[in-house]
């Protein structure tokens, strides 16, 4: 689904989307105009999720963003989701996270394994707020590496 559409001078555009559905990248082309995927489904798998692993995920998200109004703004405004499956897509939107513990949340088998996964991720991320009281570097976990 389409989210932002930027238009410039030169006839290109910055697109931005979000996918409603999980995939696979199988192959990239890079073509003459723009790049193309080739991508296969990869449904989500939805067996039950322990009601403690939901609580703990909530409390913990909490206490991160209780940690964080003390330093800069809120990174989710409203309630959390009820639903396992969503609860656990909006925690790892939500999170601050380098590259790889992203691609770790998209590549979780299940609402419980990602959900399990960004309650550790916040977990360390508050114990390291704790004991370095300073912002965390949101833009630069999710940036590629760069010589500046």
């Amino acid at each position: 689904q389409l989210t932002e559409i930027e238009s410039h001078d030169d006839g290109s555009f910055d697109v931005v989307a979000v996918g409603l559905e999980r995939i696979k990248l199988d192959r990239l082309d890079r073509g003459d105009l723009f790049p193309l995927g080739h991508v296969t489904e990869q449904p989500e798998q939805t067996p039950p999720v322990d009601e403690d692993v939901l609580e703990r995920a909530r409390s913990t998200f909490t206490a991160y963003r209780m940690a964080l109004t003390e330093i800069r703004t809120d990174p989710y405004t409203g309630t959390l989701p009820r639903d396992p499956t969503y609860l656990s897509w909006t925690l790892a939107a939500c999170a601050p996270l380098p590259l790889q513990d992203r691609q770790a949340l998209l590549e979780a088998d299940d609402a419980t394994d990602r959900l399990v996964l960004v309650t550790d991720l916040l977990r360390s991320e508050l114990k390291a707020m704790n004991v370095i009281p300073s912002l965390p570097a949101t833009e630069v976990a999710r940036t590629r590496w760069s010589p500046n």
